[in-house]
């Protein structure tokens, strides 16, 4: 087991966390006799939600080896690790960086039971530690008074807030700007650090963990459980943190690691991910490299689609291998675009109202129009059906474009459920109820009486209303 280095690259609906589960259940049947197997284990997934299914998986299949099982003493050992697998490391990134950070908090000059704050009550207590390093340093430097009349006291809390919160990527660039010719930059880093070193208690964001967890495995020695072997779930959505911190717990602990994921669903690089990263680990590592191309869940025409727009593309220095049909189904599936002829003269909120119009009546027509040929089918049982509302999934780039697309589904009596898409109060049902309420208060609140009409609860046409 020791230094097994493999990559699996698994394209959409090709079965990646059954994968995980079957190769992850290999390792513990390898380690049965060791009475910390499960403890030796780490999985990184990239959400909380992800690795509360993947124990849950785990479960499952460990349980029906006790039922295939016709041995007694292996049923007793298949027992014992799911009795033990709440204690497994199979979490995020960052829980998993955390685990190390508290175990080597006197290295790190942290409370073991450091506090993690969220990005607002970070903000909201680093304003005091900079005004007081503020305060304390500007009478005798004179370069932190040029910075504060270049910026202002606000502008400049706002820069060095942000650069807290990013400390991961930004200090080894402000380490370097301490030794900068450039007055501004020299300033900028002198205050940065010396905002953190008067922290007290230490301020201890998302990106503090994995960059104090870095410093840690970049020491001689660093307080590591033991650990066997890691598996890391959606690859593509890593960065090169990320990458550093789990390659030096390889380093350091001599372990195996799987790498599984997909460059093509890369979709975080707003927060920086990088799939690049993919194709730089199976070369630093030496990765033996496994293709699952089977798709499992989409249909043919969706399918050959996807292949035709990736077959011009080259990522991560490698060719596109497509994707071969696996399910077997009585239907086809259709992929269709909607063309828009747009004007140049249209601001933003008109194109939105088109493009939700358009999507709104598509929708419409799909689920109760007469002709077949727009009409939405789904499988159910093996058979062809006529799909129902709750079939349907809108995915929008912008929230900006719901409340035009759930306006003309409501004109449609389309029924509809928006689901994450805004906050609690913001979320059709509950804005019903509040216009319920506001009318009870105040029975000459004519807003609230229309709108209370328009909703599920009468289901009033805007034509209906007009007349009366």
């Amino acid at each position: 087991m020791q230094n097994e280095f493999t990559s699996i690259r698994a394209g959409a609906g090709s079965g990646k966390t059954k994968e995980i589960v079957r190769n992850y259940l290999l390792k513990l049947s390898e380690l049965i006799d060791d009475p910390e197997s499960i403890l030796s284990l780490v999985a990184i997934t990239f959400t909380r939600n992800a690795a509360n299914e993947l124990k849950e998986k785990i479960r499952k299949a460990l349980i029906e080896e006790i039922q295939n099982s016709q041995s007694e003493l292996k049923k007793r050992r298949l027992r014992k690790l799911i009795f033990e697998l709440p204690l497994a490391s199979i979490s995020t990134i960052d829980s998993f960086a955390s685990s190390i950070l508290r175990a080597n908090a006197i290295i790190a000059r942290l409370p073991q039971q450091f506090d993690l704050f969220d990005e607002s009550a970070f903000i909201n207590a680093f304003k005091k530690f900079f005004n007081s390093t503020l305060l304390n340093l500007l009478p005798t430097d004179s370069e932190l008074e040029n910075l504060l009349l270049a910026f202002g006291w606000q502008n400049l809390c706002d820069i060095i807030c942000n650069l807290r919160l990013n400390s991961a990527i930004v200090e080894p660039l402000l380490e370097n700007f301490l030794d900068s010719t450039d007055g501004i930059k020299r300033a900028i880093a002198r205050l940065y650090f010396a905002v953190k070193e008067n922290e007290n208690p230490p301020l201890v964001g998302f990106s503090d963990i994995l960059n104090e967890c870095r410093k840690i495995l970049n020491s001689d020695s660093p307080r590591l459980k033991r650990t066997s072997f890691i598996f890391v779930d959606e690859f593509q959505d890593t960065d090169s943190i990320q990458w550093g911190i789990i390659k030096k717990v390889v380093e350091h602990t001599g372990c195996g690691l799987m790498i599984v994921g997909d460059e093509k669903q890369s979709i975080y690089g707003f927060r920086g991910a990088d799939y690049t990263v993919f194709d730089k680990a199976e070369k630093e590592l030496g990765c033996v490299v496994h293709d699952k191309r089977e798709n499992w869940r989409s249909l043919a025409n969706p399918l050959k689609f996807v292949n035709r727009i990736f077959a011009y593309k080259n990522l991560g220095g490698r060719e596109y291998e497509p994707l071969s049909l696996a399910r077997n189904s009585s239907l086809n599936g259709k992929v269709e675009l909607i063309v828009i002829e747009s004007d140049f003269s249209w601001n933003a909120e008109y194109h939105r109202k088109i493009i939700g119009k358009a999507i709104s009546n598509r929708i419409y027509y799909g689920l109760f129009g007469t002709d077949p040929y727009k009409r939405f089918n789904v499988e159910k049982n093996g058979n062809s059906a006529r799909a129902k509302p709750g079939d349907v999934a809108v995915l929008v780039r912008d929230r900006k474009f719901l409340p035009w697309i759930t306006y003309f589904l409501k004109r449609n009596n389309v029924p509809f459920i928006v689901f994450k898409g805004s906050g609690f109060l913001e979320t059709e049902e509950i804005r019903d109820a509040l216009a319920v309420i506001s009318f009870l208060k105040n029975p000459a609140d004519d807003l609230s009486l229309i709108a209370i009409l328009r909703s599920p609860i009468f289901g009033f046409s805007d034509d209906l209303i007009l007349k009366i």
